[in-house]
């Protein structure tokens, strides 16, 4: 059973709960189960603020809040709304506001995870990746060389960020002096994944926010689970534009598109974008796999190149399997191209120990 909850955002933006201008948003799709929603907003180039709802007191099938939004505050507003069931995301939307025009109700329904208790979210806007083993690699006649041998690893229980890091992220990392500028910065849409970033970018932002990045096996067991996935939502459908953003979307005027922006494409956990729009620099140097990999895999000690994955916006379709490599050198620039030329599709993801 579904319900729908009444939201009104009185974060860092709003002008308080006592004057202003009302936009009230509708949640329809909040599963009945669900006991508190998560709002995340973002304005612009600033940081987000998280607003909790609390819908276990007595909460009926339409909770109303009645907050208010400062009339003064102009720009693009990006609104994320996550339910949970106690400590699991159950399920999660996203959309954009226009605060430049006319102030109208808004609606946004929910879209379930696809499992009773998918991720459990102790940090919030990331998702839990339980201690485990799982198959890594691939060895399929579609696969590429560097992807075999398919063995076995053990991981320890981690965080990895739902959504990839945006334009309006990024800019709070760079505003705060702990991030260096990007490569490009004519992208001027907060919602979107940020890009033309080096190794050092991402490792620097990722440390801002109190994380760090991803282990390639990290990456791996999120994006093909622990039943070796090909893609993250499955073996089947194989990919297309609703999915993901790849080379044929490209190819159809799609370029850089919204974090989180394809639902239908996320992990049963609800992480999105694991196969395409940004690939994504991890923290492995690049090398051949150990056959017998200690638990929690390092990855190789030195080297020239370090590990992208997930495929991106002009990346073919055979690079959205989870399997997939890619691999830079840290400061962007390749085989003769400027860091400028060769870093429009890379982006971040960060990750965090339990």
């Amino acid at each position: 059973m579904m319900r729908r909850a009444f939201l009104a955002l009185c974060g860092i933006w709003f002008a308080g709960c006592g004057g202003g201008q009302f936009v009230v948003v509708a949640a329809d799709g909040v599963p009945d189960g669900a006991t508190r929603l998560l709002v995340r907003t973002t304005l612009d180039d600033q940081p987000a603020a998280d607003e909790p709802f609390d819908l276990s007191a007595g909460a009926g099938p339409a909770t109303s809040f009645a907050l208010s939004l400062n009339p003064s505050v102009r720009g693009r507003l990006s609104i994320g709304v996550e339910a949970f069931a106690g400590d699991c995301a159950v399920a999660w939307e996203s959309i954009d506001y226009d605060l430049t025009g006319i102030r109208a109700d808004l609606q946004i329904t929910l879209n379930a995870m696809g499992s009773e208790c998918p991720g459990k979210l102790r940090t919030p806007g990331m998702v839990t990746i339980p201690a485990g083993s799982f198959e890594m690699g691939c060895e399929d006649t579609e696969c590429i060389s560097d992807e075999a041998p398919v063995r076995t690893v053990t991981l320890s229980a981690f965080e990895i960020d739902r959504i990839e890091v945006s334009v309006a992220a990024y800019r709070a990392c760079v505003a705060a002096q702990e991030c260096p500028a990007p490569l490009d910065e004519t992208e001027t849409r907060g919602d979107r994944a940020q890009t033309f970033v080096t190794w050092d970018d991402a490792s620097a932002y990722c440390g801002f926010r109190g994380k760090r990045m991803l282990t390639e096996a990290q990456w791996e067991r999120a994006a093909r689970g622990t039943v070796g996935r090909k893609y993250p939502w499955g073996d089947a459908p194989e990919p297309d534009c609703s999915r993901a953003v790849y080379g044929d979307c490209y190819l159809s005027g799609d370029r850089i598109g919204a974090v989180g922006g394809r639902p239908t494409g996320a992990t049963p956990d609800g992480i999105f974008d694991l196969a395409g729009n940004v690939i994504e620099w991890v923290a492995d140097w690049y090398g051949p796999y150990s056959a017998a990999p200690p638990p929690d895999p390092p990855g190789p000690d030195t080297g020239d190149l370090r590990v992208l994955r997930g495929g991106a916006w002009k990346f073919p379709l055979t690079s959205l399997r989870g399997s997939f490599r890619w691999m830079n050198a840290p400061d962007g620039t390749s085989d003769g191209l400027s860091a400028k030329d060769t870093t429009d599709g890379f982006g971040i993801r960060c990750g965090k120990p339990l």
